[in-house]
């Protein structure tokens, strides 16, 4: 039986143990300088650095937060990452592609929010862009779960289950659905401390989403915080920050980097519903850049349900944009 775990106890301002217990945790945290420890491995990365070697997205060991207002597409942007991590015909250009690096470890994905036909429906979105056959993907829906049940089975699948020991990457979607108050900095404190956790101990990477801030005209800098005190803390302590943004009009949304390591805040992707080329074109203004992987107009526009990645990458102070075809079989909302 699943024992229930409570999020919003309150701890003691002062913590007391037995002297040998305080000793003994104290020496275990002690680092050794003179052993050499390795970079985490890669979970995934997404194209090229300037000097040919993979650009890390997110790796094994932490957290990572993707954000954005309602309906924005964060889910979508998900189930390409997903798809992405898997393989197959989701990323079969090297150039620029999302690349999964777990060998066969498991992808969990975790949603909290939709009913069950749109978690199915999610789910087969990711296999039509895999277009291969899946064994190292499981979607679950917890929707209907409590918040205590939901922490309940996420400590169960860190802890006892039998997939504890071949998690590769875990989505949260989303991170809110599993504390009572976003807004209380302790519950908030505790439950990113269990995430930080999670991932050092089962060596994978955790990634979830969050809402943004609603837009407010007077304090615009507030739109790209993630919101309550949850999103205050993740932000201090996730390896990647990603915010989904809509474009003009609703035709595109972008991704863009707020924190990371290897990126910065110019590097984003862009994502559409429309099939055709011409307008990213006059939204990106650099025509022959789109022209590298001389594919015809009219043959994309034959495309009705193309979904086009745009990569800008600032080379000499110069904006190069690459782009790929991710799924020619598959339409947005």
């Amino acid at each position: 039986m699943i024992e229930q775990i409570t999020l919003n106890n309150t701890e003691s301002e002062d913590i007391k143990m037995p002297f040998e217990e305080a000793e003994r945790m104290f020496n275990e945290t002690i680092v050794d300088i003179d052993k050499i420890v390795k970079r985490p491995p890669y979970a995934i990365t997404i194209g090229n650095n300037n000097r040919g070697y993979p650009q890390k997205l997110a790796t094994l060991g932490n957290i990572s937060m993707l954000m954005g207002a309602e309906k924005s597409r964060k889910s979508f942007v998900k189930s390409l990452l997903e798809a992405g991590t898997i393989g197959g015909s989701a990323n079969y250009n090297n150039d620029t592609a999302i690349i999964g690096h777990l060998g066969d470890k498991l992808i969990i994905s975790i949603d909290t929010e939709q009913g069950e036909y749109d978690v199915w429906q999610n789910a087969n979105r990711v296999k039509k862009m895999v277009n291969a056959p899946i064994d190292n993907y499981r979607m679950v829906g917890w929707r209907e779960k409590s918040i205590l049940e939901r922490n309940a089975l996420l400590d169960y699948l860190f802890n006892e289950s039998p997939h504890r020991h071949n998690l590769g990457l875990v989505i949260l979607d989303g991170y809110v659905d599993f504390v009572h108050n976003s807004n209380d900095q302790k519950e908030s404190n505790l439950f990113v401390g269990k995430l930080m956790k999670y991932s050092s101990q089962a060596n994978c990477h955790i990634m979830g989403i969050l809402h943004t801030n609603p837009k407010n005209p007077s304090s615009p800098d507030a739109y790209a915080k993630g919101r309550g005190a949850l999103g205050t803390i993740l932000q201090q302590k996730c390896e990647m920050v990603a915010l989904v943004e809509q474009g003009e009009n609703n035709e595109f949304s972008q991704i863009l980097f707020l924190l990371h390591i290897f990126t910065s805040r110019r590097n984003f992707f862009v994502f559409s519903k429309i099939a055709h080329l011409h307008r990213f074109r006059n939204f990106m203004g650099d025509k022959k850049t789109l022209h590298q992987k001389k594919r015809k107009e009219n043959d994309l526009a034959k495309l009705h349900s193309l979904t086009v990645i745009v990569h800008k990458k600032i080379v000499q102070n110069t904006p190069i944009f690459e782009y790929y075809i991710f799924s020619q079989n598959f339409q947005l909302k």
